[in-house]
């Protein structure tokens, strides 16, 4: 068996391919650090678990999380997310979501990428090798 953070609800299976296969791991990716900024933007005050169990929806109703196409939604856009029973349905995480997207394509417009932002500000990645898994910060 594998072994895994206290932290997660091993029992749910998206929570375990989440921490199995995501946390912890570099991933620059443009459109995947969109998601988790996104992901990240809407779980603030509530659980990860939550936005874990809604992210297919998410990817649904923010275009697979394609900034440039989000970037483009307009005020029918934004209507159709705040009816969206399968999100999270609040005005301003749904507004930042899209602004956000429109940030990104604005920083590609002037030669910049959210990775080279980023990687500026931590320009290589914090590595922790802990004895034991209770020493593994978070």
């Amino acid at each position: 068996e594998k072994i895994r953070c206290s932290w997660g609800n091993s029992k749910n299976l998206l929570y375990r391919k989440y921490h199995d296969e995501e946390w912890g791991k570099l991933n620059l990716d443009s459109t995947y650090l969109y998601e988790m900024l996104v992901l990240e933007s809407f779980q603030s005050g509530l659980s990860w678990e939550t936005i874990l169990n809604k992210r297919e929806n998410f990817r649904k109703a923010f275009a697979n999380f394609n900034y440039h196409k989000v970037a483009k939604f307009n005020e029918a856009d934004f209507e159709r997310l705040m009816q969206d029973k399968g999100i999270i349905r609040n005005r301003l995480k749904i507004n930042s979501a899209i602004n956000n997207a429109k940030v990104l394509v604005k920083l590609e417009n002037n030669n910049q990428t959210f990775k080279q932002i980023l990687t500026k500000f931590i320009p290589e990645p914090i590595n922790h090798h802990p004895k034991k898994m209770e020493d593994v910060p978070t």
